[in-house]
């Protein structure tokens, strides 16, 4: 059984008003935490906040010093990335930046740990399989900008606790759907094209797979990484099943009659994040904590049947 170092910490939350952040942070403060939002725009419902931007030193430094955080989840991201491609600059200010100067207030401050959202995206720069985290990043990456930005991320985490001796747990998440998803997801996009009546679309073939995460097992896994088995830990944060684009489509339609399903060859579209020939694994988190995914798609998508509610890309 995992443990906690206390019952009750003070976690700072980056991008805690976006899709993925709000929803962890509503989760910490229902396990008893003492939660702080820092973000852009003030988050949904009654969470306590701070507006920073993530790429303003001075802000983000008089944040993490006025609340003294414990732990802190870094949620805060560019998480579109089409919008990185378009504008790369942007992306890495944001993505890359961003996450030096939350490492560089956390470490000032004395946090007994980072949590950095990663994505299971990393292993298309990678050597070989996914079979597990340990892995080797290729040099010359993986032709994207986004994941390029992640593999930077992870980088500075390993530098921050080599030279600053701050403790971190990396979370690589597979694709993350879930009530307030944005638009520019998968699960959304082929939601509300039912719902106006299809068809949906697919673009290229449809065969890559992705293990689609439900976001309730998500928090269920950023609470199980408290536990201090966790440091210096990095996990794979899967969902229950890897299915390809198809199926998802197939399911989607499944309820609603009559929708069709097109296939779409997008020029623009192509080079977009995949993990081809990849198999990642969620072995490790559920051997050293515990934490299994328990929504498989065809269960969330039955609470997805309303159009939900539109939450930021950028946090």
């Amino acid at each position: 059984m995992s443990k906690h170092r206390s019952p009750t910490e003070r976690v700072l939350v980056t991008g805690g008003s976006g899709f993925i952040g709000s929803n962890v942070a509503e989760a910490l403060v229902a396990a008893g935490h003492d939660v702080l939002v820092a973000d852009r725009v003030a988050p949904p419902g009654e969470l306590p906040y701070v507006i920073v931007d993530v790429r303003d030193q001075q802000q983000m430094a008089a944040a993490f010093r006025a609340f003294r955080p414990e732990v802190v989840f870094h949620f805060a991201a560019q998480a579109d990335g089409r919008l990185v491609s378009a504008d790369p600059v942007s992306g890495i200010q944001t993505n890359v930046l961003g996450t030096a100067i939350a490492l560089e207030a956390a470490s000032v401050v004395g946090v007994r740990r980072f949590v950095l959202a990663s994505s299971i995206f990393v292993y298309a720069a990678s050597t070989g399989r996914a079979a597990d985290e340990d892995v080797m990043f290729l040099g010359e990456g993986a032709g994207h900008v986004h994941t390029t930005n992640f593999v930077a991320r992870e980088w500075l985490a390993y530098d921050f606790r080599a030279r600053r001796g701050l403790p971190f747990t990396i979370l690589r998440m597979a694709p993350v759907y879930g009530p307030r998803m944005w638009p520019g997801l998968a699960v959304r996009a082929f939601l509300e094209a039912a719902r106006r009546g299809g068809p949906i679309v697919v673009f290229g073939d449809g065969q890559d797979r992705r293990a689609f995460l439900h976001v309730c097992d998500l928090t269920a896994a950023c609470i199980a990484v408290l536990a201090d088995e966790a440091e210096n830990r990095v996990y794979n944060v899967l969902g229950p099943e890897a299915i390809s684009v198809n199926t998802l489509a197939a399911e989607v339609a499944s309820h609603f009659a009559g929708v069709a399903i097109e296939h779409r060859d997008e020029p623009s579209r192509r080079g977009e994040l995949s993990c081809v020939d990849r198999d990642p694994s969620g072995a490790r988190i559920l051997r050293e904590l515990g934490w299994a995914p328990r929504i498989r798609i065809e269960k969330g998508l039955v609470g997805l049947m309303q159009v939900p509610s539109e939450t930021p890309a950028l946090t």
